[in-house]
């Protein structure tokens, strides 16, 4: 009868452990979150935890899906919002081969890394996308299912799924966990009737190939110019910078390209140059501001400080790297 007893005690104690050591793990989880919300955590152990973060939380953030139809979804900070931007799988876009010249957005994103549909994406519609969500398995996509899908990633469920690294069956993503921490967070207070749906499905324009025959292609100035409002970054807005693109890619649309990317996002450019020597790496010239910063991650480079004569002026110098991995 003692030992009987002693067994229920000890049974009983070790479930009161077990139950204070769940309390406090997931104590120590809401912790971490938010401090790294509140900016906070920046000890080396969180860094560990979550990564690195590629998003300021104040500009807006993108991304392309290989859904049906393909699918651009922005996230803008200010004002707040979400844009679906559903993408025909029938228009045609230039595939960079010289015996098949252009191909079906559907057909080129069946053999497409997600790096790669970002690039083809990117390319045609002439804003960036920063990420991408590359589903492994045919997913359907319609309103309705998007604001389920939204409802779920709205959840306070999602933290500590994004911090186990717990993802739906059959996805792949570039996105940091802790930009997708920041993305819940913001997120979160938005209503499903606020979610903005765009279809650009008639922003088409005839692509005359070669030998005379036309082919219906991304009317590229349309879509950019009806999605650039939600591009739109507040703080390059409020700058004062002077925006200079050399482009030292030697392809003539690189520098092109890299100007309208700058604009989507707000900015205007004072000049495109064209550089006498190609280089292969792309970087921007100028002094450490939030601009500078901003278009650094965008065109994916280093910035190199104390080499403008103006300290206003932020050089964007386009090397062959970014003409290789955009311009197919």
């Amino acid at each position: 009868m003692t030992d009987y007893s002693k067994k229920r005690t000890a049974a009983g104690n070790q479930e009161s452990l077990s139950k204070w050591h769940n309390f406090l793990a997931v104590f120590v989880l809401v912790t971490l979150i938010f401090a790294l919300i509140s900016g906070i955590g920046k000890t080396i152990t969180l860094g560990r935890i979550l990564g690195t973060s590629r998003w300021d939380g104040i500009s807006s953030i993108s991304a392309i899906q290989n859904t049906n139809p393909p699918t651009v979804l922005i996230w803008q900070s200010y004002p707040k919002r979400l844009v679906v931007v559903k993408l025909d799988p029938d228009v045609n876009v230039p595939t960079g081969n010289i015996d098949e010249p252009v191909g079906s957005l559907k057909s080129l994103f069946e053999n497409a890394t997600g790096d790669q549909m970002r690039a083809i994406v990117l390319s045609n519609i002439h804003i960036p996308i920063t990420n991408y969500l590359f589903w492994e398995t045919d997913k359907d996509i319609g309103e309705e299912k998007f604001k389920d899908d939204f409802k779920s990633f709205a959840s306070f469920v999602t933290p500590f799924k994004i911090i186990f690294g717990e993802t739906e069956e059959g996805l792949k993503t570039d996105f940091a966990q802790k930009d997708l921490i920041k993305l819940w967070w913001q997120s979160k207070s938005l209503s499903l009737g606020e979610i903005e749906f765009i279809d650009t499905g008639n922003m088409t324009e005839d692509i005359v190939l070669p030998r005379g025959q036309k082919v219906k292609g991304i009317d590229e100035y349309s879509v950019q110019a009806l999605l650039s409002k939600y591009m739109e970054n507040r703080k390059i807005l409020e700058g004062k910078e002077k925006i200079v693109i050399e482009n030292a890619s030697g392809v003539a649309g690189a520098g092109k390209l890299a100007s309208d990317l700058v604009g989507a996002v707000g900015a205007t450019v004072s000049s495109v140059e064209v550089a006498p020597v190609p280089i292969d790496k792309s970087s921007v010239r100028a002094e450490k501001s939030y601009t500078s910063v901003y278009l650094a991650k965008v065109f994916d480079c280093d910035i190199t400080s104390g080499l403008n004569e103006d300290r206003d002026m932020v050089k964007i110098i386009v090397g062959r790297d970014f003409a290789d991995r955009f311009l197919l």
